[in-house]
């Protein structure tokens, strides 16, 4: 059954996590809000036997969007400030695929922000397909300009990661770089 195949690929996806360890997982394409962040907890912490893990909140419980998340350990590491996002518009397709949020290290008190992003797919022309993900390419440095970062989270610290659907040598990717990045 669908129900099934969702435990399994819930299962094999959290043993993955189990596995690298690490204390923050960002992710691309999550779908059905924030109960898809949470399934994932609850079957990352009942596979390490602890209330280990947590995720932070888009601040709705379902839906068809697809998102991107973090997913991080309580004991080593937590979130702070606001999330921000590149598009305002929650009814925009893309409002949940280019966020930031700072993590503060328990341990040290050390600050960064963690940037996601999930740029559009390739479909279509070339020349199509490019100007769809430089118009997210250009909504990211929007965003990493008007909340500036030091105001917003006090740490200059930024650290982008994602899904950018281009190659190094590809615009958006250039673009990003040559913007500091």
């Amino acid at each position: 059954t669908t129900k099934d195949q969702q435990k399994l690929q819930t299962l094999k996806i959290c043993k993955a996590f189990k596995h690298i360890d690490a204390d923050i997982y960002a992710l691309c394409e999550i779908q059905k809000g924030d109960s898809a962040a949470q399934m994932l907890v609850n079957a990352l912490n009942d596979l390490v036997k602890s209330k280990r893990y947590a995720y932070v909140s888009h601040g709705w419980s379902n839906g068809d969007t697809i998102a991107c998340g973090y997913i991080y350990r309580l004991d080593k590491v937590r979130p702070y400030g606001e999330v921000q996002y590149a598009y305002q518009d929650t009814e925009d397709h893309y409002h949940y695929r280019l966020m930031a949020c700072g993590f503060e290290e328990i341990e040290s008190g050390e600050r960064f922000v963690l940037n996601i992003n999930h740029l559009r797919s390739k479909r279509g022309t070339g020349a199509e397909s490019n100007a769809k993900r430089m118009d997210n390419v250009d909504s990211l440095l929007v965003m990493l300009d008007r909340i500036e970062y030091e105001q917003v989270f006090g740490d200059s610290d930024v650290l982008l990661v994602g899904d950018y659907n281009a190659y190094t040598q590809e615009e958006p990717i250039r673009t990003i770089v040559e913007a500091g990045y």
